[in-house]
């Protein structure tokens, strides 16, 4: 085998790792998202968490859904927006609602890469009687 032949080789394996390598650093099957529920029903505060062990360099955009429904109606709260995840956890959007007495309150994070779902997470809780 020629030299150049094996240079070319060469080459074309270091592209190859390269490319395997950045795929797995964009891939956004690492991202976690949560959804949580903070404080007192009175001023109940619902937020989303997203983290990923390993940074994405593309920006995603995620959407908070948050929706009490009761006897006095229906409520309906939608946050969304772009951002680029880190590994540390990140807060995304926050809603503070009030949760009465048999009310019942439905939070849902989807975060997106180019219009697709790539992690999800769903919560309930429900109002208390008095």
């Amino acid at each position: 085998m020629s030299h150049w032949r094996k240079r070319a080789w060469g080459l074309l394996l270091i592209f190859l790792v390269l490319t395997i390598l950045g795929a797995r650093f964009t891939s956004t099957h690492d991202i976690c998202a949560r959804v949580v529920f903070d404080g007192p029903p009175q001023q109940l505060s619902v937020y989303g968490v997203v983290s990923s062990p390993t940074p994405i360099p593309d920006s995603l955009e995620y959407r908070l859904v948050v929706r009490r429904t009761g006897p006095s109606g229906t409520v309906r709260s939608v946050q969304s927006g772009r951002f680029r995840v880190r590994p540390r956890p990140d807060t995304l959007g926050r809603v503070t609602i009030n949760v009465a007495a048999h009310d019942r309150l439905t939070a849902t994070l989807r975060i997106l890469h180019n219009t697709q779902v790539v992690a999800t997470d769903e919560r309930q809780v429900r109002g208390s009687p008095p």
